[in-house]
């Protein structure tokens, strides 16, 4: 993707701005329960955020998309600026509650 790291700073920069109940869920070590840290965290000496190359071991962007189709009145996993190309951790947090992004911009 050409503009790949731009998204991903543009992306966590307004996640960073975003307001903290915008659709809380839990957080994605709950739905992650029986996996270890170093399945998702790997290659690295002190492990941060896994990153979408993980997601995408166990993941597929438009699988997912095709399961989450009824969820309201937009698919939460297809955007309509970036389609299923935007990262898994703009609206699923690791070790916090999960945030919907788009509801940063949009009141659906």
């Amino acid at each position: 993707m050409k503009y790949a790291w731009t998204l991903a700073i543009c992306l966590a920069v307004l996640c960073l701005a975003a307001p903290s109940g915008a659709a809380p869920q839990k957080a994605l070590r709950d739905a992650h329960v029986d996996l270890a840290c170093a399945d998702c965290h790997t290659g690295q000496k002190n492990p941060k955020q896994a990153g979408a190359v993980s997601c995408a071991k166990c993941h597929d962007a438009p699988e997912v998309a095709k399961r989450t189709a009824s969820r309201g009145k937009k698919n939460p996993h297809i955007s309509p600026h970036w389609g299923t190309e935007v990262p898994c951790w703009v609206c699923h947090k690791e070790h916090a509650e999960d945030q919907n992004y788009c509801l940063i911009c949009h009141t659906w």
